[in-house]
């Protein structure tokens, strides 16, 4: 995915961060909900109530870390590093979160 995103970085950010008055001003937000509506199903397999805010937090931090990598100024393969690391990070934080959750 973060190759794909890399090869279309200069179109990603204009979609995702400068597409006021344009068609696709509302595509980030549009985004976003579907990427909430897609954990929400995800967590439902571990989590019989998920709490929506936390999925909207945890989404975001999903959503802005690859922008933060899109933003940087590392070349692919840094890139690809940081993403399979941070990757790591939200398995292992996934699995204790459902853990605090079913306490």
């Amino acid at each position: 995915m973060i190759r794909f995103l890399l090869r279309y970085r200069t179109e990603v950010i204009i979609i995702l961060d400068k597409s006021e008055g344009t068609k696709y001003e509302g595509f980030k937000a549009q985004y976003l909900k579907t990427l909430e509506a897609v954990f929400t199903r995800f967590f439902k397999k571990y989590v019989k109530d998920p709490d929506s805010q936390l999925i909207h937090v945890v989404t975001a931090m999903r959503f802005y870390g690859y922008m933060e990598i899109l933003y940087g100024d590392c070349g692919e393969e840094e890139a690809v590093r940081l993403a399979k690391l941070t990757g790591v990070y939200a398995d292992a934080g996934f699995a204790g979160l459902v853990k605090a959750l079913i306490q």
